[in-house]
């Protein structure tokens, strides 16, 4: 089976879920880590390329220079799927840029800080890959209510996996 070609926004030096992301990508081995922006300074980026061992121009400065760079690539070179591992308050924007340029999205919560915002990319397909700690929760129902409600019904679903830890 060929692996999912893996970008990463964030997750740097020191950032404790870019780290769990990477390891979960290596346990289940269906991803590749291609490259990333890893930090908000590209130095700080290109220098955990090394320790990574991946190549130098696919890492980039933010995610306008990942859309640039990956789509200036051939597509069966590109990657595929972007995970994004930055602060909260980045995610939506960061997953509006590469849904509309043609990535799958990995997101940690949240996906949105406002609901506004969670209204926002009407007539996408999307895909939410979710990470649910206790199943059978108030906490899991209710975010499944949500997802459903706003995400789900008014879109255009392909592949939806809900991921349980232990």
């Amino acid at each position: 089976m060929e692996k999912i070609r893996l970008g990463m926004l964030g997750g740097g030096p020191g950032a404790f879920i870019g780290d769990t992301h990477r390891k979960a990508a290596r346990i289940c081995n269906a991803y590749t880590l291609e490259g990333g922006a890893f930090s908000a300074d590209l130095a700080k980026s290109l220098q955990f390329a090394v320790s990574e061992g991946l190549a130098p121009n696919r890492i980039y400065a933010d995610v306008d220079a990942l859309v640039s760079g990956e789509m200036a690539l051939p597509e069966n070179r590109r990657m595929e799927a972007v995970s994004i591992v930055t602060p909260n308050n980045l995610h939506f924007q960061q997953a509006k840029i590469l849904l509309e340029n043609g990535f799958h999205v990995i997101c940690d919560k949240p996906v949105t800080l406002t609901s506004a915002e969670a209204e926002t990319p009407k007539g996408q397909t999307v895909c939410f890959v979710l990470r649910i700690l206790i199943p059978v929760t108030p906490w899991y129902a209710k975010c499944a209510n949500l997802l459903r409600r706003v995400w789900l019904e008014p879109f255009s679903v392909s592949t939806c996996s809900i991921i349980k830890v232990g």
